[in-house]
């Protein structure tokens, strides 16, 4: 029926999406703002995945003891705020993070300040890594600094040594291929992708490149399978995700199974498309082997068309009074003599 197959396909859509590996992200404006890479991600990555932003503008991971960086905008640290709490429950699979713009500004970046950042970079891959869905971890470098004087960015920490920073912590905390070096991919130090920026973060032409880049690193370091029916799921509580945007705050469970085999011609790359397994059928009912309806009920006789019973069958008769096999009425009497009336007695006979 009509509502069956709705339901079904309700199901499958839900199937599709638990079947998927989850990538979130996290880091600060030029992670969250909107146009920014992580809204072409799932894209980028051919719609296997399912991508959730948890970043949080303005945030950085430390702050100097009594500073309140910059005055006009006061320092936000990612720990313990709201994006960072739906990131600790959103059950990810990859995260990828990006910090450390806000954290080396110039009123911040002072009295200890790399011990600082190591550290706090260091409770936060913690904090992951101690979830019960064992996400792979990706620390990446900044987007460059095309020209300073924003908010107390400071343009000579942010695109010298604070990269060689970034990827010092991902080797001492996650070891070798946990770096995805988007500051190089957008220019580097030498800055050379002016078109890509417009000034404090990238530009949308930048955003969208970056996307590319990130998704093209996911895949070279293993973080993401190829394959749309992925085993991914793997050591994680099957079917169950928590689909949520932070910004948005909507929040819906999905409680479905992990994506289901099939065979024939109603599968999509491994996955039930309408039904699950095809109905094998015979006969002028079938369609591509799926059974559309009861099998045809077979008739013989001048009363069937095309094998299917329209009536039941014809009766039979014989002589005169039949018309194409037809019995139109009793068969007509028989008579002699002078009442008669072509074969028709049409009374007793005259006296």
């Amino acid at each position: 029926s009509m509502l069956r197959k709705g339901v079904l396909l309700v199901l499958v859509a839900a199937v599709l999406v638990a079947g998927k590996p989850k990538v979130i992200t996290v880091g600060g404006s030029g992670t969250q703002w909107k146009g920014a890479y992580p809204e072409y991600l799932a894209a980028d990555l051919n719609n296997d995945v399912i991508v959730e932003n948890y970043a949080k503008h303005a945030s950085l991971l430390t702050l100097a003891p009594g500073r309140d960086c910059p005055p006009d905008e006061p320092g936000k640290l990612y720990r313990g705020s709201d994006e960072y709490n739906g990131a600790m429950a959103s059950n990810p699979d990859v995260v990828t993070i990006m910090f450390g713009v806000n954290d080396a500004k110039e009123c911040n970046w002072i009295d200890g300040a790399e011990d600082r950042f190591r550290n706090n970079f260091k409770q936060l891959i913690d904090d992951f890594k101690g979830l019960s869905s064992k996400p792979k971890i990706y620390l990446m470098t900044t987007q460059p600094l095309y020209y300073g004087g924003c908010c107390g960015m400071m343009t000579s920490m942010t695109n010298g040594p604070l990269q060689g920073i970034i990827k010092s912590i991902a080797k001492d905390n996650l070891g070798d291929g946990h770096v995805i070096d988007v500051f190089d991919s957008l220019g580097g130090g030498g800055l050379g992708h002016e078109e890509w920026s417009e000034g404090a973060h990238p530009n949308i032409a930048g955003h969208k490149h970056s996307s590319k880049f990130i998704a093209k690193k996911l895949r070279e370091l293993g973080a993401i399978s190829s394959s749309k029916s992925s085993n991914f799921m793997d050591g994680n509580e099957p079917g169950k995700h928590a689909l949520k945007t932070a910004r948005e705050g909507s929040t819906s469970l999905a409680l479905v199974p992990e994506t289901l085999k099939c065979e024939g011609d109603a599968c999509n790359g491994g996955v039930t498309l309408v039904v699950p397994k095809a109905l094998k059928c015979e006969g002028e009912a079938c369609t591509g082997g799926v059974k559309l309806a009861p099998e045809t009920p077979k008739c013989e006789g001048d009363a069937c068309n095309g094998g299917v019973k329209l009536a039941p069958e014809t009766p039979k008769c014989e002589g005169e009074a039949c018309t194409g096999g037809v019995k139109l009425a009793p068969e007509t009497p028989k008579c002699e003599g002078d009442a008669c009336n072509g074969g028709v007695k049409l009374a007793p006979e005259t006296p």
